[in-house]
Formats: structure tokens, C-alpha cells, sequence
């Protein structure tokens, strides 16, 4: 027998005439009444006292009714408990630049977490080629890029966007510019992204191509490129809010006009199967898009 002719049986008795449940049930009531008796003849009980108005149960069928009710009860429970309290176990790895755009992926690996607290997530830092190349290779199951190419992945567009600018000294002659010019940057000793992206993307915003003379030195990590700055080996092109300007460091950070900003995107691997991990993830990232 079917569930669903179970569950049409409690209709039954619980509306009392096939033509209520029927209705109830979305079906036809000759669909309805052939269904109980098919049920009466498979089990070999009389369930029903047929009368012209009500259907009232027999002795038997009460007993049936009682136990039936109390099966589809716990069939309900054991189906929400099953989705409610699955919880996943295992590895999450992504590769993410210094961006302040990790905020809403640390929010759905937060609300993953609380669900699921055996999944242990490893974030790897690096440039756009080396994070692709190990998501591309299986090692990443996910990438944050900035401006990056996704015609060979998947992704998903994330709502902030980096500013960049510059990280100087706070005496630096630029500091009480309100925004940096190309022009302010001629003659300058630069410390870049050693991303290849990243310094096609500033000359294009410069308008010309830089000497390798000005470019002093090259960083994986803004964190050790703002220490060259401090020891004053030149200024770095980086995104806002990843260094905090204080009077201890003595650094500040100046827009560049125009906003040349970077767009985020989530990409993970095409023509690969995500795990199950790996889907629970996106769908919490999803709920908070």
C-alpha cells in the first residue's frame, strides 16, 4: 500500500464522507472510494460502517485508524528530524586575496559551522594564478578573485567591492590629498601586487606603462608590503581597510580618483561535482546575497 492512501484514509475518517476528503485531497471521490476499498481488501478488514450521510468506523477500523495515525506521526518526525539534524563532517578549503569582502564568507562559514561543527575550514592566501591553479588541480574547492577572467569557472557575484589607492606614511607629501591623481604618482618608487592582473589593471589606470625602475619592490601580503612603506621603500598600491591607518604604524590610506575598484566574484571549478560541504556552503552564502 501506498503512504498516500494512508494519509487519505485519516482524511477520510477525519472529514467523515469521501466527498469532504476528496475535495480536501485534490482528487475525484470515485478515485477517492476506490482507493479505501482497495485498502479493506488488502489488509482483509472492514474498516468502514458505511451509513448515507457519515462514515463512521468499525471496531477494526478504529483500532487501524489509531495505529495508522500514529505511524504517519512519526513518519512526519523521522522526515524532519532527518533534514533538521544532518550533520556533514569534513574539509572546506578556499583560496581568498586580502580583501574586505571575506566578511560574508566568514558569515556563511559562521552559519555553516553552527549547523554542521565538524566541517573544518582551511583559507589559503596567494595571487589569482597560484589559487586557481590548486582549485583547477582539486586542492581549493573555491576562489575568491578580484577582476579575474570567469569564463572557465563558475561564480557568483559578491555585492562589496575593493577601493584602491595608496598606503603611505602619514607625512608623506600625498597625505592631505583628498584623493591620488596618475599625476602624483610620475617619479614615485611604487610597491605592487606581484599579481600580474594587478599592474595591467593600475597602468590602465595610470594611462602608461610603468619603468620596472619604479617599482621598488612587489607583494604577495600587503601586511609585509606596509612594512616596506613604514621603512620608507616606497609607497604601496593596495586596497582600503586591509591596513588600519593608527598613529603606531604612522600609515595612511588615499583613494585612487576616478574609484577604480575591483569587483569580487566566488568562482569554484567547472564541470566538477561539488561536495556535499561544498554545496551547504553556497547555500548559506546564497541566504545572505
Amino acid at each position: 500500500m501506498e503512504i498516500q492512501t494512508l494519509k487519505n484514509f485519516i482524511s477520510v475518517i477525519n472529514e467523515g464522507n469521501i466527498s469532504a476528503a476528496a475535495k480536501i485531497n485534490n482528487i475525484s471521490q470515485s478515485t477517492l472510494s476506490r482507493q479505501m476499498t482497495e485498502l479493506e481488501r488488502e489488509i482483509n478488514i472492514k474498516l468502514f460502517d458505511r451509513g448515507s450521510r457519515k462514515i463512521s468506523l468499525t471496531e477494526a477500523g478504529t483500532i487501524y485508524y489509531q495505529r495508522i495515525r500514529e505511524l504517519l506521526l512519526l513518519l512526519n518526525r523521522a522526515e524532519k528530524e532527518v533534514h533538521q539534524t544532518k550533520i556533514l563532517s569534513g574539509e572546506l578549503y578556499i583560496g581568498a586575496p586580502e580583501t574586505e569582502g571575506m566578511e560574508i564568507i566568514a558569515s556563511a562559514i559562521s552559519n555553516l559551522t553552527k549547523k554542521s561543527p565538524d566541517i573544518r575550514v582551511h583559507l589559503y592566501s596567494g595571487n589569482a594564478e597560484d589559487l586557481n591553479f590548486k582549485m583547477n588541480n582539486g586542492i581549493l574547492d573555491f576562489v575568491i578573485s578580484l577582476n579575474n577572467d570567469t569564463q572557465n569557472a563558475n561564480f557568483i557575484r559578491l555585492p562589496k567591492a575593493d577601493s584602491w589607492g595608496i598606503i603611505m606614511k602619514s607625512n608623506d607629501s600625498l597625505a592631505n590629498k583628498h584623493e591620488i591623481t596618475p599625476e602624483m604618482l610620475e617619479n614615485r618608487k611604487l610597491i605592487i601586487s606581484n599579481q600580474s592582473s594587478a599592474r595591467s589593471e593600475l597602468e590602465s589606470w595610470l594611462g602608461y606603462s610603468l619603468l620596472d625602475s619604479q617599482i621598488t619592490g612587489t607583494y604577495n601580503l600587503i601586511f609585509n608590503a606596509a612594512l616596506l612603506v613604514q621603512k620608507e621603500i616606497g609607497i604601496a598600491i593596495g586596497i582600503d581597510k586591509l591596513i588600519e591607518s593608527t598613529a603606531m604604524n604612522g600609515l595612511i590610506f588615499k583613494p585612487f580618483a576616478n574609484y577604480l575598484t575591483s569587483h569580487l566574484d566566488i568562482t569554484w571549478s567547472k564541470g566538477k561535482e561539488l561536495s556535499e560541504i561544498s554545496s551547504a556552503f553556497l547555500e548559506e552564502l546564497r541566504k545572505l546575497l
